[in-house]
């Protein structure tokens, strides 16, 4: 299990993290969540031991890794870059780091078999697709058997349509090998893809931390909330059950009485209700359209809608309070 406690990094007096606490258990992976510049990838490097923290501890199995070298921490990193040797074979990149191995030939067609690339061991990396290079880089990561295989950005640089195929992927490989993995990423699906537990950083601290299901069903605050896609966080006053904005009312189950911020999901608007409002905007999204209706008192909200009139147009609708959640 790898421990981090009250973790702090500076550089030239600016603070990059403070107070970072995080556990990392045997067999699950972890993603590390947050926009550019909020310290993701300064932990995973204090973390491999790349970075000195100012103060704080990380422990693996309960033992300081303070005075611990990167080589001798037992944990794989693998950058967004890949790092390949471009005049090597694929087989040989791989085996890089571990040629000492008596059962090296092995363990190297066991990986490559692992990422789906099985053969591949007398390719040139310069021949592969983006696609491919990235799993000779997994493969190479996961050849000297890390106790934590560490990823940064590992498929920021590829396409959409390959990313979307290849988390699934790495998912049911961690799953089927029992990998403990940290996974940074700024992409929210790909955090929730891929992780059994997602911390989510801002400003170089925890701003939340829990299960995908518990982060994306209650954001601890509108920041969490906002990043995380949801685009109406609106400030109402409750009683009894029924909440207030200066636009309308709406059912807010669940949220106690006084003033709070709410979220109101985009899929819980539909049309026909009580509400009024006009579509200032409106965009096909394939199954849906994202619609921007304006309130009376300017306030835009955003629906996912099946069909949209033309911007203009007034509409009513109402509000699911299955998809009201208080903050």
């Amino acid at each position: 299990m790898l421990e981090v406690k009250d973790l702090a990094v500076s550089f030239a007096g600016v603070p990059f993290l403070h107070d970072v606490n995080l556990t990392v258990t045997d067999g699950t992976v972890v993603a590390i969540l947050g926009p550019s510049g909020s310290g993701k990838t300064t932990l995973l490097r204090t973390i491999a031991g790349l970075q000195r923290p100012d103060s704080g501890s990380i422990a693996w199995n309960g033992e300081p890794l303070d005075h611990t070298p990167p080589h001798a921490r037992g944990f794989g990193l693998m950058f967004q870059d890949y790092a390949l040797f471009p005049h090597m074979t694929v087989g040989a990149n791989v085996a890089f780091g571990i040629e000492d191995r008596p059962d090296v030939d092995r363990r190297v067609a066991e990986v490559l078999r692992w990422v789906g690339l099985a053969g591949y061991e007398d390719r040139g990396v310069g021949h592969l697709s983006g696609g491919e290079q990235q799993r000779v880089a997994l493969a190479r990561s996961l050849a000297p058997e890390p106790k934590v295989l560490m990823l940064d950005e590992p498929v920021g640089s590829l396409d959409r349509t390959l990313r979307e195929r290849i988390v699934p992927e790495l998912r049911d490989l961690f799953v089927t090998h029992n990998i403990t993995a940290i996974y940074v990423t700024h992409d929210q699906e790909e955090a929730f893809g891929i992780a059994d537990w997602i911390v989510i950083l801002r400003d170089g601290t925890v701003a939340q931390a829990g299960t995908p299901e518990q982060v994306w069903r209650a954001p601890v605050d509108a920041w969490v909330a906002r990043f995380l896609g949801f685009a109406n966080v609106v400030t109402v006053n409750v009683s009894g059950g029924i909440a207030t904005a200066p636009w309308g009312t709406f059912e807010a189950p669940g949220v106690s009485d006084g003033p709070h911020q709410v979220i109101i999901r985009q899929d819980a608007i539909t049309e026909n209700g009580p509400l009024e409002a006009v579509v200032a905007q409106r965009s096909f999204r394939g199954g849906h359209y994202t619609t921007h209706l304006e309130m009376p008192d300017g306030t835009i909200l955003q629906a996912d809608l099946d069909h949209a009139e033309e911007p203009g147009t007034s509409i009513r609708f109402r509000i699911d309070p299955d998809g009201v959640v208080g903050l």
